[in-house]
């Protein structure tokens, strides 16, 4: 009983934390407020491809975080590579970055407790995953077990793709191993950010629901 009431919790968290992508901001972004701290894959490595090293990307992309309006992060490094200091390029855009960096510690806390979460509850996620996108547990561990670095966070949005999109969940997520990302999948299938934030709600409300029952 404890650790399906654990389960719930750390779901919860996880599904409101996928659409923002751990923002710490001082308001929690919604349909008609995204996050404006994500970023796509490609876009990081647009960045690491100009010269920018991980560090600073990460760095820069704390204070968008933080930040109580919108900041483009190319613009906060173009900024940074300017002043040669993080605490004066945050002063600039009028973050105070004693938070950033408060805020750098607790994300890498709660990674690393997610982390043993995942590795201790896996069944009982790819159980619930499993009900969620009506595909046997069976052909979900074989897609995690034919993925090189699996992420349970981008399979769980895969899974709400697929159920938006009314695809197969193994299709959808093959595809994206085949090199499109889940923002072009979701495009390709007319697919809209608020539709995907508030599926995401649905399935926590499912969730919750389906555990208390």
């Amino acid at each position: 009983m404890f650790k399906r009431k654990l389960l719930v919790v750390s779901l919860t968290f996880l599904l409101m934390g996928m659409m923002t992508v751990a923002s710490v901001s001082a308001h929690e972004p919604g349909p008609s407020q995204p996050d404006h701290s994500k970023m796509e894959k490609t876009d990081w490595k647009s960045l690491v491809d100009q010269g920018y090293t991980k560090e600073e990307i990460f760095k820069a992309k704390g204070i968008a975080m933080v930040a109580s309006e919108k900041l483009d992060i190319a613009v906060i490094l173009k900024h940074y590579k300017q002043s040669g200091s993080w605490e004066k390029t945050a002063a600039d855009f009028k973050v105070d970055y004693e938070k950033v960096k408060a805020k750098h510690e607790e994300m890498k806390a709660k990674h690393e407790e997610m982390k043993k979460f995942y590795k201790e509850n896996e069944a009982a996620i790819f159980q619930f995953l499993a009900e969620y996108t009506n595909t046997p547990v069976a052909e979900l561990q074989k897609l995690k077990a034919n993925t090189e670095k699996f992420c349970i966070q981008k399979f769980m949005k895969a899974a709400v793709i697929a159920k938006l999109s009314n695809r197969p969940v193994v299709e959808i997520w093959n595809e994206h191993q085949a090199g499109t990302t889940l923002k072009e999948i979701a495009k390709k299938h007319n697919l809209e950010k608020d539709a995907i934030w508030q599926e995401m709600k649905n399935m926590k409300k499912e969730l919750m629901s389906t555990i208390r029952s």
